[in-house]
Order: C-alpha cells, then structure tokens, then sequence
C-alpha cells in the first residue's frame, strides 16, 4: 500500500512543472574570446557591463579577425609570477582601428590583478589594438591613481583571463633578445622566438540553470552560431526540464524516511554536489538558498502526515 501511495505521488510531481520553473531567466554572460595561439589556449572574459567601450572596442578587433595573425610582441618578467606580455595590431595601418576614450579603473571598478586584461595606450585616449595581460598582482603601477602627479588615470582594464595563465606565464618567461627593440623601443623586451596569435575567435558560454535542470548555450558570436547551438542542446533542455520534478521525488522520498534535520541536510548535501558538479562548465543560477530550505521542510512535513495517515 504504501509503495503504490509513493509511486501516486512520483508521477504526479512527474506531471506537476516544478516551482523553480517559472523563476526569471539567468542573466546573459559576459562574452568570452579564445586566443589560440603557437603556445596554446587563452581564454578572456572582457566585461562588457563594466567597461562596456574598451571591451566593445576589444570585440571589434575579434570580430573583424584583426588579432589574427598578431604576435606577442613584448614580455616583461620582473620576477618569477610577476610581469606583463603584450600583443596586438602594433601599430599595422591594416589592423589599427580609431583611438577609443579613455575608462579608468576608478570608474570602471576593475583592477590590474592577476590574470587581468588592459589595453595599452601613449595619453588618455589614445588606446588602439594593443592589449596587456597581467601577471601578478599589478595594481599599484598599472590602475588609476587620483593622488599620484602627472597622468595618474592608468591602464583600461576590460577583462581577465579565465583559462590558459600557464600559456601567458610561458609566454613571459621565455628568453628575450638584449639588443632587439621594436621603432626603437623595448629594449630587452623583445621575445626571441615571438608566439603568434593564430585565431582570435568568440566562444559560447555554458549557462546551466540548476532551477530547471535546463542548458542552455548562449553564442555571442552571430545570430548564425546561437540557432545551431540552440538546436543542439534543445533535446538536453527537453530532458533537463525534468531534472526539478525529480529532484522534488527525490527529496519527498527522503523526507518520508529520514527526521526533518537529516532531510534537510541530505538535500543540502545534494544540492552543493551538484553545484560543484556543474561549476566547470559555465555560469550557475541556483535557487535561493531560502527557497530550497523552505521546499525542503514542505517536503518533510507532506512525508510526516503522509507517515501519520498510514499509521
């Protein structure tokens, strides 16, 4: 008896939409840029939000394939873990775009920390198609800084690496030429061996919704890539929709079986693994951490008085 009442209440839950369906949509990710290059992968964030005309003016160079071909042209070690490499158009008639205003990092927010993108520059507004990656914590040289004299507005950072720093630490540690320089600059800076950037390309970004059990791809690319990557993940959608409705059979199955303390840890144990699971892959929009609580004490009590009437 009490095996069919469960397996009355799984298919109804099966029928019901689960809750968190009708929570808002995720928020769309910040575009990411994948630098392949002679000495691997580097994958960039640029914060559109934050710095929306420095990483627009970076996108453009992506877009239009202009970083295509580039090379790693200048390499700074200052110590072990501590520097800067830089690549870009250099100065190319071809490649260079208008200059851009200038986004200090007192306005932006952001700031030279490791891993972070800026674009280079001669005066405020200057700034064209070259672009630096930090190594190291690089704040006190390279952010704005209102009390210093002089130009004091420093670097536009825009962005910062997500993937591949082993490829930009490569890059700065390799041996550089004492003489070479390039228009009479950099000297000793000048890489000997010059990585190139082969493509410079969008990547889609992976926003899984935990709420829904739903994937969804998101291509920042062109309306072209976002229709096939929807296409190919719309049978996982059809299947991570019911993700909410047995994740609710799972949890009523434990509040019929466990005290109301151990069911609700166990559904918080559930919930995290799933979130470390899912972590790698892209962006996360889990529940609030009151609502779950909440879903899971109405779990526990529907098993309390489901155990009450049996008994």
């Amino acid at each position: 008896m009490e095996m069919k009442r469960l397996a009355c209440v799984a298919f109804a839950l099966m029928a019901m939409p689960g809750a968190a369906q009708q929570m808002p949509p995720p928020p769309t990710p910040l575009p990411r840029v994948a630098l392949d290059t002679t000495a691997g992968r580097i994958v960039i964030e640029a914060d559109t939000r934050a710095a929306p005309i420095t990483a627009g003016n970076f996108l453009k160079y992506v877009d239009g394939k202009r970083l295509d071909g580039v090379v790693f042209y200048r390499a700074v070690k200052v110590a072990d873990k501590f520097g800067f490499v830089q690549f870009g158009a250099n100065g190319d008639p071809k490649r260079v775009l208008p200059p851009i205003k200038h986004e200090p990092t007192t306005q932006t927010g952001l700031h030279h920390t490791d891993g972070a993108l800026s674009v280079a520059r001669f005066a405020p507004g200057t700034a064209r198609g070259d672009f630096t990656i930090s190594v190291g914590d690089q704040r006190a040289s390279l952010d704005a800084d209102p009390s210093k004299p002089g130009d004091n507005l420093g670097y536009a950072a825009f962005g910062h690496v997500v993937e591949g720093m082993d490829v930009v630490t490569k890059i700065m540690d390799a041996p550089v030429s004492p003489t070479a320089t390039i228009q009479g600059s950099f000297k000793g800076e000048v890489p000997v061996e010059a990585v190139k950037v082969l493509t410079a390309r969008r990547v889609p970004v992976l926003v899984l919704d935990l709420a829904t059990g739903a994937a969804v791809a998101v291509e920042l690319a062109g309306v072209r890539e976002a229709h096939r990557l929807r296409a190919a993940f719309a049978a996982r959608d059809r299947v991570g929709a019911c993700f909410d409705r047995l994740f609710d059979i799972a949890a009523l199955i434990l509040a019929r079986v466990c005290p109301q303390r151990i069911g609700i840890a166990l559904g918080r144990i559930v919930r995290q693994r799933l979130d470390r699971v899912v972590v790698p892959i892209g962006h996360i929009r889990s529940p609030p951490a009151a609502t779950c609580r909440d879903r899971q004490r109405a779990w526990w009590a529907r098993g309390c008085r489901r155990r009450a009437s049996a008994a």
